[in-house]
């Protein structure tokens, strides 16, 4: 029995000694595997595979080159805890909800403006060591419980991305309701600009100005909202209170880019969408355009550049740089209001059940008047297409095809008072969604 017994455990003992050499074994590949792909990432970035285009509608991408991933640390009073917040989607629209919801619609987007610049201006200053603003009024309200709507909602994205500059540096917009004791730092610099401006007394008064070029003044509230109603775009009240030559532009620029088929040449460029392909794009459609058509155009040159990246021209293009798509002459001279023009409407497309639509555009003169579309007040099935595109019954079949602005009609609207919004609304229909690529 004994010997038996001693055998069988001699057995039992040359098994586990196997086993065990063999986990050891597999421990040591293991870690060695490891160390190898360890070291193979430092020194090496894996090439990303090469995007295949196709013209199979696709999801709408999310933008990684406007500021739609930027991100500020707001300080919560109530808890002492600190939130990371996007700042378009998930800070903006409840900071204009808390401090202007009633306003109307331009006064609104000014107020979303300013909220978004004083809120780039705090992460450049930030009001404490772990983070970067306030949620309360010693930064700027901020109260997400509040109920968004469309207005509240459509005043971010239709400036999205777009601060307030003045000499470079992103300014510290001041802005207060404007009434009772906060009436005394409201700055009125309508007409004004350079050392010629008023600056805040709730801010640090210097002279010059220019020795503090981050305070131009301050924006009432109240007064806003009169100004809106008086027909005062959002642009203009910024202007009204901050100085006449504050620069509205992207706080990122875009690095977005389109491949352009260049027809006397045969080569195709690379080019970034908003600073070397759009501008000359507006400039060769429609140059002489009153400034709230020209950005109607920037917006349906944009939105047409990115229709054909979803839906290419060509095998290795894709779009070409004359009529068959949209013309594009990079060796015209860019005006201010050309250039303004698509910087104010930075990444800004039309959209329709969806999709980024096929923005036809025509000069709306001889032949091409029978391709414009006429659809002010109308949505849904009830617009009218362009025969340019496909027609298809219901339209909804063909959601691209929301018909076609004529650029001369486009001009008229803007010089007898329409808003670039409107403008596109007029020729593509009311339920377009303007917004944030």
């Amino acid at each position: 029995m004994s010997e038996r017994r001693s055998i069988r455990n001699w057995h039992g003992k040359r098994i586990m000694i196997f086993v065990c050499v063999m986990v050891i074994l597999i421990l040591i590949l293991a870690t060695v595997n490891n160390a190898s792909a360890g070291h193979g990432n430092k020194h090496r970035v894996k090439p990303a595979p090469t995007p295949v285009l196709t013209p199979t509608p696709a999801p709408i991408p999310t933008s990684t080159t406007t500021p739609a991933d930027d991100t500020i640390r707001v300080y919560r009073s109530a808890t002492g805890q600190i939130d990371v917040l996007n700042i378009e989607k998930e800070y903006l629209p409840y900071v204009v909800a808390a401090e202007n919801d009633i306003a109307p619609f331009e006064s609104m987007k000014a107020q979303a403006v300013a909220s978004r610049t004083y809120a780039y201006y705090k992460k450049e200053h930030p009001s404490g060591t772990n983070f970067d603003v306030y949620d309360d009024s010693r930064d700027q309200n901020y109260k997400p419980w509040l109920v968004l709507t469309d207005n509240l909602m459509n005043s971010v994205s239709q400036t999205n991305g777009i601060v307030i500059k003045w000499g470079d540096v992103i300014i510290c917009s001041f802005y207060v309701s404007g009434d009772g004791d906060f009436a005394k730092y409201v700055t009125y610099n309508e007409g004004k600009s350079g050392e010629d401006i008023t600056q805040s007394s709730i801010g640090w008064v210097t002279n010059p100005p220019s020795l503090n070029p981050y305070n131009r003044g301050a924006m009432g509230q109240i007064q806003a909202n009169a100004l809106a109603n008086n027909g005062y775009t959002w642009q203009n009240i910024l202007k009204y209170f901050y100085g006449n030559d504050i620069v509205l532009d992207s706080k990122i620029s875009t690095s977005d880019t389109i491949r352009v088929y260049r027809s006397a040449t045969g080569q195709i460029d690379v080019l970034n969408i908003e600073t070397e392909y759009l501008p000359y794009v507006v400039a060769a459609e429609n140059d002489i355009a009153p400034f709230e058509s020209m950005k109607a155009q920037a917006v349906a040159s944009r939105t047409y550049a990115y229709y054909r990246k979803e839906h290419p021209s060509g095998a290795n293009f894709d779009i070409y740089d004359d009529s068959r798509d949209q013309n594009y002459k990079p060796w015209l001279v860019l005006t201010d209001n050309l250039k303004n023009s698509v910087s104010q409407t930075n990444g800004i497309v039309i959209k329709w059940g969806g999709v980024i639509i096929c923005s036809f555009y025509i000069s709306g003169s001889g032949d091409t008047v029978a391709y414009v579309t006429y659809n002010e007040g109308k949505s849904g099935e009830d617009i009218t297409q362009s025969s340019i595109g496909w027609i298809t019954n219901p339209l909804s079949l063909n959601p691209y095809n929301r018909g076609a602005m004529g650029q001369i009609q486009a001009n008229a609207l803007a010089s007898n008072g329409y808003t670039w919004q409107n403008i596109l609304k007029y020729f593509y229909g009311t339920d377009i969604i303007i917004g944030s690529k």
